[in-house]
């Protein structure tokens, strides 16, 4: 993506199925079971009144607002998204400060990834396989721009949890699980289109 100048989008799809084929392949296809207390308090476990999997979100939460909203990491973040060539032109390292954010992305995934198996005492292959639409809609939903330079964390954190609420309530509903993608998807759009409206406006 920094180097040969593929397409972002793309790039992720086809990692995306690689890391899953590879995950079906390591693991036969069958979920791998009977990890250690150690590991599964991370998921289940308690440090005082707070379980880790929250404690580790607000971490991620007040990491990710305080590097994008009071660091030049997060500035140059911002403009990379918005135009990268002008920020190269300004003499920033683009390409460094672009595999930084993808560097960054990923460490959030993998602990999200390690929280849930942790939770479940499981690690299925393909576990999380329809996240990637909750998180462009928790993202989209919380004023980030699909065409870059616009970002909200907390705007992000609240989307999360509308769409958890909305899940949970979905399920206690007892509302197939195919309609809820069927929200998911329209929320998406509905966001998109509403962003597309207002920045025309602007």
């Amino acid at each position: 993506v920094s180097y040969i100048k593929i397409n972002p989008f793309i790039t992720t799809l086809a990692s995306m199925s690689i890391a899953r084929g590879i995950a079906l392949i390591l693991t036969g296809g069958v979920s791998i079971y009977g990890f250690s207390n150690t590991f599964k308090f991370w998921g289940t476990g308690s440090i005082g009144p707070i379980n880790p999997p929250i404690l580790l979100a607000f971490v991620f939460l007040i990491l990710s607002f305080f590097l994008l909203s009071y660091t030049l990491w997060g500035k140059y973040s911002l403009a990379l998204g918005g135009n990268g060539e002008a920020l190269r032109y300004t003499g920033v390292n683009v390409d460094l400060y672009r595999i930084s954010i993808y560097c960054f992305s990923a460490i959030c995934a993998a602990t999200a990834g390690l929280i849930m198996t942790a939770r479940l005492n499981s690690a299925a292959p393909l576990a999380g396989a329809t996240y990637e639409m909750d998180a462009i809609a928790a993202v989209v939903l919380g004023g980030t721009s699909m065409k870059g330079g616009k970002a909200s964390v907390l705007g992000t954190f609240i989307a999360c949890l509308i769409l958890g609420i909305m899940r949970n309530g979905l399920t206690m509903l007892a509302v197939p699980t195919y309609y809820q993608q069927l929200f998911t998807g329209i929320i998406i759009l509905a966001a998109i289109v509403i962003s597309e409206l207002r920045s025309r406006e602007k």
